[in-house]
């Protein structure tokens, strides 16, 4: 014969399993993260290498149902991320820039003297991360391009001058830096014309060229913010390789360089673009954008139910970290489900926060 459960204890019951459901219905629709806020509207989300669970769909799911328009990628690579400098060479709108910041595209966007354009690559070279563009319309102002000295490399201690966009949301898209530095390392007799520079740190990116105190280009650098050393020092390339690549890579057909005459360097910064690898939005050069990822953090051989995982988010072009979640985990009492909308909702409250 069975033993009645005391009244109290049967409400108890009842209203716990009440609250349960009550707490399950309003999981399923989370609140959306305050994006007018953050600033954040779009989200790369990076499909796992593996993904035992089938996280990925209920992941991007619960990103669309906050709010964000999601974009699912096989790989993070830069994800459209890679961005430097370039400057003009002719008045038919050719400029020269590093061949990695292009990523392999044959497409890139630059935005010169308050202008946005978009621009063919006509040709690279990777050897001497070297590329060639040219703006797919006219130029729309005056902006006079920029002379290339074609001798004389780089020597220890010469002073010069960076004129570029650092990487990210941070620099404006219209108004290059100018960065006063000093070659650190002159070029050996096997490379002559590659150089370090020192003084610049994080504030010119791969492209920006180095000019003379009258304005002429004595040289390029050739990586972006993420290689430099702790001192800031940067790769550089001299000018004559430049004036070498610009005898093949030049249309014979473009309009003549400017003259070798002194330039001022706010004339000089006219010249000197932002250049972003692809088709870019038109508001790209300001536009935040996250990227996400869905980790596994467990060892192999559970049970895929029961392998952790993690969500990173980072700021895409400044890769700030926004938000590391705890590892994900089933109980007895909860349902896979459960376990994505808790780590969820951490990712929305940090964005909300943020």
């Amino acid at each position: 014969m069975k033993t009645a459960k005391p009244l109290n204890l049967r409400l108890n019951l009842i209203g716990a399993a009440l609250a349960t459901v009550l707490a399950a219905g309003c999981a399923s629709t989370p609140t959306a993260a305050p994006l007018a806020a953050t600033g954040y509207q779009d989200v790369y989300l990076v499909k796992p290498e593996q993904d035992p669970r089938g996280l990925f769909p209920r992941v991007a799911q619960q990103f669309e149902a906050m709010g964000f328009k999601v974009h699912t990628v096989e790989a993070q690579q830069f994800l459209g991320k890679a961005e430097g400098s370039g400057f003009l060479v002719s008045r038919d709108g050719h400029l020269v820039t590093a061949a990695h910041t292009l990523e392999g595209h044959d497409k890139a966007t630059v935005w010169l003297d308050g202008v946005r354009y978009s621009a063919d690559v006509l040709s690279r070279s990777d050897d001497r991360d070297l590329a060639m563009l040219k703006l797919s319309t006219p130029l729309s102002s005056d902006v006079a391009p920029l002379a290339v000295q074609h001798q004389s490399p780089l020597a220890l201690g010469q002073q010069v001058y960076a004129i570029g966009h650092a990487q990210g949301r941070g620099s404006s898209a219209h108004q290059p830096k100018l960065t006063p530095a000093m070659v650190s390392v002159a070029g050996s007799a096997n490379t002559p014309h590659q150089a370090e520079v020192a003084g610049m740190a994080h504030a010119a990116s791969g492209g920006s060229p180095l000019l003379s105190a009258d304005g002429r280009v004595v040289g390029m650098v050739q990586r972006g913010q993420t290689d430099t050393d702790t001192v800031g020092n940067r790769n550089v390339v001299g000018s004559p390789l430049i004036a070498d690549y610009l005898r093949t890579a030049l249309p014979a057909s473009a309009g003549g360089t400017t003259t070798a005459e002194p330039i001022s360097m706010q004339q000089a910064a006219r010249a000197v673009a932002k250049v972003r690898a692809g088709q870019a939005e038109a508001d790209a050069a300001s536009k935040p954008r996250l990227v996400a990822t869905v980790d596994y953090t467990s060892v192999q051989d559970k049970l895929p139910r029961l392998q952790d995982f993690s969500i990173q988010v980072r700021d895409l072009d400044t890769d700030r970290l926004v938000v590391q979640t705890d590892s994900g985990h089933n109980s007895v009492n909860e349902t896979e489900q459960a376990v994505v909308l808790g780590a969820v909702k951490q990712v929305r409250t940090a964005l909300s926060s943020n």
